[in-house]
């Protein structure tokens, strides 16, 4: 797992400015969600000259393997009439894949073994503040997207407003 250097500045300077100013978050977190596209490998970014593409192949929601699946389920259950075919076996069924995702990333053996024990413990110690809360569901949303989450990446860019919760559990912030 190696970061680029000048991501991870990014990060933490758009997580120290939202904590200094908390309408900025509004601009932060499309922003947020786009490099963790980027570096959960969805969205490729260059700028000399800018081109950008989605692989779309790897997310969830637009994966044609899953779509796939769906019009299987739809052809292929007779028991059911027509016209709750078309309610039950919708394209809407890939945000139950994409919601399984997010509930696998919010596990506790996952964020176990992602930030230990101790950080987990130390997560409930002080509740978390609208903005941290904001920024650490964008991150889970746009991990999740992905057909296979990866269990370090997806918690990368969360890292700041976590550390920050620490630091308030472990009493030196109100």
């Amino acid at each position: 797992m190696e970061i680029d250097w000048k991501i991870s500045l990014v990060v933490v300077a758009l997580w120290i400015i939202v904590r200094k100013n908390k309408f900025v978050l509004i601009l932060a977190v499309p922003v947020l969600f786009l490099i963790n596209l980027n570096l959960n490998h969805f969205l490729t970014i260059n700028f000399k000259p800018f081109e950008y593409s989605f692989d779309l192949e790897k997310m969830v929601i637009t994966n044609p393997k899953n779509l796939e699946m769906i019009q299987m389920y739809w052809k292929n259950d007779v028991l059911i009439l027509y016209r709750l075919r078309n309610i039950f076996y919708s394209n809407w069924l890939v945000l139950r894949l994409w919601m399984m995702n997010i509930l696998r990333i919010l596990s506790p053996v996952y964020l176990i073994r992602t930030i230990g024990i101790f950080g987990f413990l130390a997560l409930f110690w002080a509740r978390p503040k609208w903005q941290e809360i904001i920024w650490i569901m964008t991150v889970f949303l746009s991990s999740a997207l992905g057909i296979l989450v990866d269990t370090k990446m997806s918690v990368v860019l969360i890292l700041p407003a976590i550390i920050f919760w620490w630091w308030r559990a472990l009493g030196h912030e109100k």
